[in-house]
């Protein structure tokens, strides 16, 4: 995406600018969705693994 974006700004194209804006609100729509309950899983997984 970083990529995407660089190579966007030189071109000056909006296109690319929405095409990574649409693959964020895809990923935060994915994180949103999960449940409260799941949230602190990730953390106890990196405490464990210390």
């Amino acid at each position: 995406m970083i990529r995407k974006l660089s190579e966007a700004s030189i071109n000056n194209d909006m296109a690319v600018v929405d095409e990574v804006i649409s693959l964020l609100m895809e990923i935060k729509m994915g994180w949103d969705g999960i449940p409260e309950e799941f949230h602190h899983l990730s953390k106890q997984k990196q405490q464990v693994a210390e």
